[in-house]
């Protein structure tokens, strides 16, 4: 959609001129890392601030609370890590250091990443927050109580490759201009999903082991997205629509009230309601044997 496109590509360039002064000549790659063993705590709490590069984050071993190592360019940034042992709150990432006419040059970014790795066995709230560049999160196989997961330029995936090892409370998203890719957040096992979006091609991806006797509640707003909810064929879905200038590509969803259901909706044993507000875009179910 072209709209949306262009949207996208102005809040990109936007996100990297807040993070950019002056091009460099040079850089000065170096490299930083950080590790726990496991003890007696009950959860953790993980802030993770990553300006600029690729990042990655999946289970690690049962053993080590966390593991973290960073690459990153030290003219124009520098590494955080710091826990704090009595609020059991890990913050990982870079800060920008603001040297008057320095900074990263869009033309030629820095190789930077940050790979983290969390303990399955710890239940964890996490707060993610990415800018430009690219993200890969596997929450599969950890211990997710809430997450928050915020994102500026970057091109993401965030999967639940296996079930959430605990009941989560609330997982959200907030996304700028960018391609938001979900896979299996039916394995989340979260009360309360939430998306809000500005432009880009957004796939919410519901498939997955649905627990039984479940209700989910899932809001999507959105002002300039292509929008595809990809839904389990067993899950009783029901979608209520406020739209502007929207199209909604209903298929297999019936009109009753002010909703629309899925034919097993009143039988089905784990139920979806989503919420849908959006102005100018599209919202698209598609149907997942």
């Amino acid at each position: 959609m072209r709209a949306a496109h262009l949207a996208k590509q102005a809040a990109t360039a936007l996100a990297v001129s807040v993070l950019t002064a002056a091009g460099l000549t040079a850089q000065d790659m170096r490299l930083s890392s950080a590790s726990r063993q496991r003890g007696a705590e009950p959860d953790i709490n993980v802030h993770v601030r990553f300006g600029v590069g690729r990042f990655q984050l999946k289970p690690g071993r049962e053993d080590a609370l966390y593991r973290a190592r960073l690459q990153y360019d030290a003219e124009a940034f520098e590494p955080i890590m710091r826990y704090d042992p009595l609020a059991r709150r890990m913050t990982m990432g870079i800060e920008g250091l603001n040297r008057h006419g320095r900074g990263w040059d869009r033309d030629n970014p820095p190789e930077q990443w940050l790979n983290v790795e969390l303990s399955p066995a710890v239940p964890a709230d996490l707060e993610l927050e990415f800018g430009a560049g690219t993200a890969d999160v596997e929450l599969g196989g950890l211990s997710v109580r809430r997450a928050h997961i915020k994102v500026g330029a970057a091109e993401s995936v965030i999967r639940f490759s296996e079930p959430n090892r605990v009941t989560c409370e609330a997982l959200t998203f907030e996304a700028g201009a960018i391609d938001l890719k979900t896979e299996h957040l039916g394995n989340a096992r979260c009360g309360r999903i939430e998306f809000k979006g500005a432009a880009g091609d957004i796939t919410l991806d519901l498939t997955g082991a649905w627990p039984e006797n479940s209700v989910t509640e899932l809001d999507v707003t959105s002002a300039l997205s292509a929008v595809t909810l990809l839904l389990p064929e067993r899950l009783g879905v029901s979608v209520e629509m406020d739209r502007f200038l929207a199209s909604f590509d209903r298929a297999g969803l019936r009109k009753r009230g002010n909703r629309y259901y899925s034919a097993s909706y009143d039988t089905a044993s784990a139920k979806l309601n989503v919420d849908v507000k959006t102005g100018i875009g599209s919202v698209e179910v598609r149907w997942v044997r």
